[in-house]
């Protein structure tokens, strides 16, 4: 059956409402009901049973849960360091201790660091780098916009320029499954050819250190900056919640931490082959390096010598 020009009317709704309320969960909900009405013909009753039948389908899915699962558990994680004074310990420790943030092209810069640090997960990468840097950024008048876009522009781009990351595993799984012999090699090979992710990664703190913004990010910043100096003029700020500043370190171990069960959890569940990509990744830029200065000397190594012969 075809329902015309209603087919569009869920999504219309729920992006609508989404832009309008902020809410995201309220928002799906409601265009999940308004679709299943218009596919039961109106009967609200249906659309209701449509809505449970549907959410059921999505948690029996043991990835749907499982990716659900871990994005809660990264949230709560951020949410007891902030609670602890970690993150404000951590903003701390650049801003005053070591004076490595200074102005606003040091705090975006940061972020875009702190994303290509934690490489193992793009959801990691934006929920950390996001969450921990929002303050400094706010601070240095970095528009909302900017934020994400330094942030979700790095996160999944640099997981799929690192074999040893959920992307990486994933790409090599996928090209295993399809036969394709020596799976991590040719994913290594193909990261120079994979130019999106490569610009994307590398365009970011060309922009940061530039200053250079154009179009509906412009818009933004100098909006962030006249909202910023009408709030000194009239004397009214909004204060945030105190929370307290300990120890950079309950910020640093529980992510350092997470990043090594993470990569741990895949040598278990891959059956030990992460480990043999760590091998061939390194061996490949030992002989890169060899060929370089013995350019006229044959190699033993004939797998890297294959590899590197990009």
């Amino acid at each position: 059956m075809e329902y015309g020009i209603l087919s569009i009317v869920p999504t219309i709704v729920a992006v609508g409402l989404a832009l309008t309320t902020k809410n995201v969960y309220v928002s799906l909900l409601l265009g999940l009901f308004i679709g299943n009405v218009i596919i039961f013909d109106g009967n609200i009753l249906s659309g209701v049973d449509g809505i449970i039948k549907s959410v059921e389908t999505v948690f029996a899915d043991g990835s749907n849960l499982t990716t659900m699962l871990a994005i809660s558990l990264m949230g709560g994680m951020i949410l007891l360091i902030q609670k602890a004074g970690g993150v404000n310990g951590f903003i701390d420790f650049l801003t005053v201790r070591t004076s490595l943030i200074k102005s606003k092209k040091s705090a975006n810069f940061i972020t875009w660091l702190i994303g290509i640090i934690v490489f193992v997960s793009a959801n990691m990468s934006s929920l950390i780098a996001g969450s921990i840097m929002k303050p400094v950024n706010d601070k240095y008048l970095t528009s909302p916009e900017k934020q994400a876009f330094i942030v979700h522009t790095v996160s999944a781009p640099v997981c799929a320029l690192i074999p040893l990351s959920s992307w990486g595993a994933y790409m090599i799984s996928v090209l295993e499954n399809s036969g394709v012999e020596g799976a991590a090699g040719v994913m290594i090979k193909s990261i120079p050819l994979s130019f999106y992710v490569v610009i994307a990664v590398a365009i970011v703190p060309i922009l940061i250190l530039t200053g250079f913004d154009f179009g509906p990010m412009k818009k933004a910043e100098l909006r962030v900056i006249e909202e910023d100096r009408l709030a000194k003029a009239s004397g009214i700020y909004e204060k945030g919640e105190d929370e307290k500043t300990t120890t950079c370190l309950l910020l640093i171990l529980p992510v350092a931490a997470m990043i090594a069960v993470t990569i741990i959890g895949m040598y278990i569940t891959g059956g030990g082959n992460i480990l043999n990509e760590i091998v061939l990744v390194g061996r490949i830029v030992w002989h890169c390096h060899r060929v370089r200065h013995d350019s006229g000397k044959e190699s033993d190594d004939l797998q890297g010598s294959q590899l590197c012969a990009i």
